[in-house]
């Protein structure tokens, strides 16, 4: 692609195609208003029509106005995934109110430090969160189950409040080095930049079918709630039951013909060991009878995969692009709008000496700046434009955030990023200690700051250790006071668990007498990875093992790069997670000439023992 600025500084190659001067809230309106007869939404057995949706929003509008819901009311919501939340979210924007998702799994703890950093005014829940709603000291407003086959209208006129582009959207909470996460507040001029530069760039379709699969409270889902309606596409609402589970997710998006599909590489992952571009949900090559006909290669291919989150493993990419008409791999922090920067990947972009794909171009309305550091071979990229959001605290905000010499807003990503020849961006590294696990971003000192109020725990460190598959750990080193017990992880993960969410918490512990320092006195979290890559001397094998445990032992210790792993020893508690359990399962199958499912592995903790007996009855069937 052409350059338009230097090689340290870019500005969007990709041309705007859409005037983005309307706030996303006014735009939404007009778009639903255009064409109520079409399907907007499918959710189970549920089809809904756009003049259904609209007249639930009226209702909900008029409820929230009559509650006292204004123009910048910042709006609590604790919903599970129905279309009664896409339908809340829409009459608080009507309302010019600022939308903020609570997740009922937080840590009681966490809800309150976030609706107090937000100044929530209203905290809004379905009965079923109704005891949690209970512990929360705010005022409040229960909505039950809404009806979407009434589609009455309140018989007064509702006043709608004049939006500006820098009315705020939303309110979401990543994590913070202080114990306390940060709020991040995204605007209507954010969104529709969003929105109106990367929907023609992606080439969708009118009529295409978007799965919403994301969390409610992890960015990417607005643009799965958004995009279909406003280019005439239909909504597939994955339920609870199905948003994390890769197997349902896979008979959803075949069952309903999905056109467009977004995930974090770890997801498709899942997917793709699921059977996704194979002939059938989890269907194997093997398990066709007729290699002509139900090939894989006459699967039907995803129009547009979308990739964001993490760093997109060289590997992932090139097995999406073979099930795939378009793939994406997507960048951007929370504090900039979903995405800053992207690229359609082709088999070109991914060589065999790079392990994770280019990050792209910035997407229209965005610049690019890699800034000078003369201590390191890399630079932080600063990304500036009509995306850049803001935190609700000001000493966070002046700290990451300023206006550059044009005036419009900029952010220091803390990512520490490269260019190549063709000035495509690549990833490298953070330049702080903020990690990304599995699609979530973590600042390790939130994690430090509770392991140091546990009994006992004197000094904590966390940092990230990533296999060779591209998948990464949470690791924390733990130095306890004297004469306190060596070891006692599950112990410390249940104490966490009141203060922070499940992703949030160690897989493996390590205990030492001090953390190692660096010669500016600093921890040294290189020196710590080093530590947990040294592999423990390898104990007494079992006598008698079979073959196959024998095989299937040394699986799992290639996956959990350790020396040996007990016969019943749990595949979670040696390290593994999701990700990990997924490359395991493909090791299995590749290695072993077997069909193991995903489902079946994790249907009780996975040990030596338990696979090597799945695997025997499978020999035998």
């Amino acid at each position: 692609m052409p350059s338009h600025n230097s090689a340290r500084c870019l500005t969007s190659v990709f041309p705007p195609v859409l005037p983005a001067s309307e706030p996303l809230a006014h735009i939404l309106q007009h778009a639903l208003a255009t064409d109520p007869e079409r399907t907007v939404l499918s959710y189970r057995d549920t089809r809904l029509h756009t003049r259904q949706l609209i007249a639930a929003v009226t209702r909900l509008t008029a409820a929230l106005q009559a509650n006292g819901v204004g123009k910048d009311s910042v709006v609590a919501v604790c919903f599970a995934r129905t279309p009664d939340m896409l339908a809340l979210l829409l009459a608080l924007w009507n309302c010019g109110a600022v939308y903020l998702p609570l997740d009922p799994h937080w840590p009681l703890p966490r809800l309150r430090d976030c609706l107090a950093l937000a100044k929530a005014r209203l905290l809004l829940y379905q009965p079923t969160y109704s005891e949690l709603a209970a512990q929360l000291a705010l005022p409040q407003l229960r909505i039950d189950s809404i009806n979407f086959q009434n589609e009455q209208t309140p018989g007064t006129r509702i006043e709608l409040p004049t939006l500006r582009n820098n009315d705020p959207a939303y309110v979401l909470f990543t994590s913070g080095t202080s114990g306390l996460p940060k709020a991040v507040q995204i605007t209507h001029g954010n969104l529709t930049n969003l929105l109106c530069g990367s929907l023609p760039l992606l080439g969708v379709k009118p009529g295409w079918r978007y799965l919403a699969s994301s969390s409610l409270y992890f960015d990417p889902v607005f643009f799965e709630l958004l995009a279909p309606l406003l280019t005439r596409g239909l909504l597939v609402f994955a339920d609870d039951d199905s948003y994390q589970n890769p197997a349902r997710l896979l008979a959803l998006i075949e069952q309903e013909q999905v056109d467009v599909v977004q995930a974090t590489p770890a997801m498709w992952q899942l997917l793709l060991l699921e059977g996704l571009g194979q002939q059938g949900p989890g269907k194997k090559d093997s398990e066709t009878s007729d290699p002509g006909k139900n090939s894989p290669r006459n699967a039907r291919k995803l129009p547009l995969a979308l990739s964001c989150g993490e760093a997109l493993p060289t590997h992932t990419a090139r097995r999406l692009l073979a099930c795939s008409m378009a793939l994406w791999n997507l960048y951007g922090p929370t504090e900039c709008t979903v995405w800053a920067s992207g690229m359609q990947l082709t088999p070109d972009d991914l060589p065999d000496d790079t392990s994770t794909a280019p990050i792209g171009y910035p997407l229209p309305g965005y610049h690019f700046e890699l800034l000078a550091d003369s201590t390191a071979q890399c630079r932080e990229l600063r990304i500036s434009g009509k995306g850049v959001g803001s935190y609700l605290d000001r000493e966070a905000d002046a700290a990451r955030f300023a206006s550059n010499a044009e005036g419009q807003r900029s952010f220091l990503s803390g990512d520490c990023c490269a260019q190549d020849a063709k000035q495509r961006y690549h990833f490298l590294h953070r330049r702080d200690t903020q990690l990304k696990i599995n699609g979530y971003r973590i600042e390790a000192g939130e994690i430090e700051h509770f392991l140091c109020l546990l009994p006992g725990v004197e000094q904590a460190c966390c940092v990230a250790q990533t296999s060779t598959e591209g998948v990464s750990r949470l690791l924390a080193f733990v130095v306890c006071g004297k004469d306190m017990p060596n070891r006692d992880s599950a112990a410390w993960n249940r104490h966490l668990a009141s203060w922070l969410p499940q992703w949030m918490l160690p897989q493996r512990y390590y205990v030492l007498d001090s953390l190692p320092l660096s010669a500016n006195g600093k921890t040294d979290r290189k020196a710590l990875l080093r530590l947990a890559d040294e592999r423990p001397s390898a104990a007494a094998s079992e006598a008698d093992l079979s073959p196959l445990r024998t095989e299937v032992r040394r699986i799992f210790c290639n996956i959990l790069e350790c020396d040996t792993i007990g016969l019943c020893d749990s595949f979670f508690d040696a390290g593994g997670n999701s990700m990990l359990s997924a490359t395991l399962v493909m090791a299995l199958n590749q290695q072993l000439g077997s069909q193991l499912r995903l489902s079946e592995v994790l249907a009780t903790p996975p040990t030596v023992s338990s696979i090597s007996k799945l695997l025997e009855a499978q020999q035998q069937s």
